[in-house]
């Protein structure tokens, strides 16, 4: 949609002035900064926000794998917080009321790579991501993940609603005005169901990985979050007038249900993390030609490896008829390679 954007940047006026007020800045739709100063920098011109897009995901591991970065920017800009910051020439500077949109379409190579990061975790921000995985086996060609329904005239529809959302809201100076949206008293009354069913789903299920849990806390949030979204989109002339309806934080919740199932395998040791330990198990036994190992010795053996990483990968090997094992309680797992691994 890029060539939208840039209709939709030109047709702003050369000084800066829209509905008669005055704009220091044209915001960047999109940055790209990969050091911490540098994205202060871009968000104190903007006023406090800005967008992230990542077509790579590089530009973000660059960004947060910053040695001594502080990251709770983050979480300031999750929660549309104050944060101040200091720098070298000026001393101390303010941001009020800061806001970052990231989006990331990326290889599952760097989704482990945040989901395994210790300081992101820390830092509350893997719990706050909304993460979706693609199904390549769904899809035999780039067409066929067009909706049927999709034509000349929808994306038409799209492109000028797009277009209208940015002429009112192209500015992200200090002086915008900020908007308190409501939501109708149905839409509060589920969404109160809805936050009561995971607090439940929280003091119930406390074997949970920690990751998990600290993502089911912030599910409330990512459902208002979306039907704010889905709001803006369907009544941009009237934001503010019109309350977020019941039916928008139902599809919310939907949508949220959804991409839980994914958040659960990007943080499980037996989701995504099993895939990549069970690629370090494979090399380990071509290497050594291990036709027959235990468990014992793939943790001995295979570099960051405990026994709970361990067991999760030979499941995974199993599964894909890679070995086999015979599992007894307390004891180190019997593990025979396929033979094809050895060849």
């Amino acid at each position: 949609h890029e060539e939208t954007l840039q209709a939709a940047h030109q047709s702003e006026p050369e000084n800066g002035v829209e509905n008669g007020s005055n704009y220091k800045h044209f915001p960047s739709l999109f940055f790209h900064e990969t050091s911490i100063p540098k994205l202060y920098e871009k968000m104190k011109q903007q006023g406090g926000g800005c967008n992230h897009f990542d077509d790579e995901g590089n530009t973000f591991l660059t960004l947060i794998n910053t040695p001594k970065a502080k990251l709770d920017i983050f979480a300031k800009a999750y929660d549309y917080g104050k944060h101040q910051y200091e720098t070298k020439s000026a001393g101390t500077q303010s941001l009020r009321k800061v806001f970052m949109n990231i989006a990331l379409l990326t290889n599952p190579g760097v989704v482990r790579q945040i989901y395994t990061s210790r300081r992101l975790s820390d830092n509350g921000i893997t719990p706050r991501m909304l993460v979706c995985f693609g199904d390549k086996n769904r899809y035999n060609s780039r067409n066929s993940m067009l909706r049927p329904s999709l034509c000349e005239s929808n994306f038409s529809i799209y492109c000028n609603m797009l277009r209208d959302l940015l002429k009112d809201c192209y500015t992200q100076d200090s002086p915008r005005t900020i908007q308190t949206l409501r939501l109708a008293t149905d839409a509060e009354q589920e969404l109160k169901e809805i936050s009561d069913h995971y607090t439940k789903c929280l003091s119930s299920e406390s074997e949970t990985e920690i990751g998990v849990r600290a993502h089911i806390s912030k599910l409330s949030g990512m459902i208002v979050r979306i039907a704010t979204a889905l709001h803006i989109w369907e009544n941009h002339k009237n934001i503010v007038q019109r309350p977020i309806s019941k039916q928008n934080i139902l599809l919310a919740e939907k949508l949220v249900h959804a991409a839980h199932g994914h958040a659960e395998y990007a943080f499980s040791v037996k989701g995504l993390q099993a895939h990549y330990s069970a690629a370090k198990v494979i090399e380990w036994i071509k290497r050594h030609r291990h036709a027959r190992f235990t468990s014992s010795d793939v943790m001995q053996g295979v570099s960051s490896m405990n026994k709970e990483s361990t067991h999760a990968a030979l499941d995974y090997l199993e599964k894909i008829n890679a070995i086999r094992q015979v599992v007894v309680p307390s004891k180190a797992r019997q593990c025979v390679a396929h033979p094809d691994l050895l060849v």
